[in-house]
C-alpha cells in the first residue's frame, strides 16, 4: 500500500483535491481534522493545553479554538511545543487507521506535512499550490479570520518555494489549470503501484 502525502499552504485547496481522490475510491486521512479532534479525545493533550495555554482553553469540557489560536499563533515557541506533542499522536492515529485498510494507496493530508517531518513516512508527496490572493479570498470566505490573522498563519508556514524540493508532484490550483486530468493520471499511477521509488 502506497502512502501519498498531500500538502499545501492554508487556503490552497488541498482538502477539495483530496475529496476528488475520495470520489475515485482513495481513502484519505485528514491529519488536520484528526489533530483538531485530539483536543477532546486525548487526555494527554488536554492536560498539556491547560498547563501551557491556560484553563480558559476549555469551556465546559469543550475546546475554545479561538482562544487557543490567539495564544498559539502569537507565540512561535508555544506552537513548536504544541506540535511536538500533537504530531506523534496523529502519527499513531494514522497507523491505526491504515492498518484496517486494503487499498493500493492512501492519502495523508496535512498542512505541515513537510515542516513536521511526516513526509518521511510517505512514498510520494503532492504539493497543492495556489496564488496568494486566491488563498486569502478562499480563507476569508470559509471563516471569520481577519486579514492580520490570516497573514500571521501564512507566515508561520513554509512557502511553496521551500516545499517544492520535497514534492514529487505539484498541482496548481489557480482557477486556470485543469486539475482533473492530473488527478486521474496520479490515481491511475498509484493504483498500479507506481511510486517515485519504483
Amino acid at each position: 500500500m502506497l502512502v501519498i502525502g498531500i500538502t499545501g499552504g492554508i487556503g490552497s485547496g488541498k482538502s477539495t483535491i483530496c475529496k476528488c481522490f475520495e470520489v475515485l475510491g482513495a481513502p484519505v486521512f485528514f491529519a488536520d481534522t484528526v489533530a483538531r479532534n485530539l483536543y477532546t479525545e486525548s487526555e494527554e493533550l488536554m492536560r498539556f493545553v491547560v498547563s501551557e495555554i491556560g484553563e480558559e482553553s476549555y469551556n465546559n469540557g469543550k475546546p475554545d479554538y479561538t482562544f487557543i489560536a490567539s495564544k498559539v499563533f502569537s507565540n512561535p515557541d508555544l506552537i513548536h511545543r504544541l506540535e511536538r506533542k500533537i504530531h506523534p499522536l496523529v502519527g499513531e492515529r494514522f497507523e491505526e487507521w491504515r492498518s484496517h485498510l486494503n487499498s493500493p494507496y492512501v492519502l495523508r493530508e496535512a498542512a505541515i506535512l513537510i515542516e513536521s517531518g511526516s513526509y518521511n513516512t510517505c512514498d510520494e508527496v503532492v504539493l497543492v499550490q495556489a496564488p496568494m490572493e486566491l488563498r486569502i479570498q478562499w480563507i476569508m470566505k470559509r471563516n471569520t479570520s481577519t486579514q492580520e490573522e490570516i497573514d500571521r498563519r501564512i507566515r508561520l508556514q513554509w512557502t511553496d518555494e521551500q516545499k517544492r524540493p520535497f514534492a514529487h508532484h505539484i498541482l496548481n490550483n489557480d482557477n486556470m489549470s485543469l486539475l482533473m486530468p492530473s488527478i486521474l493520471k496520479l490515481d491511475h499511477r498509484w493504483k498500479n503501484g507506481i511510486s517515485a521509488e519504483s
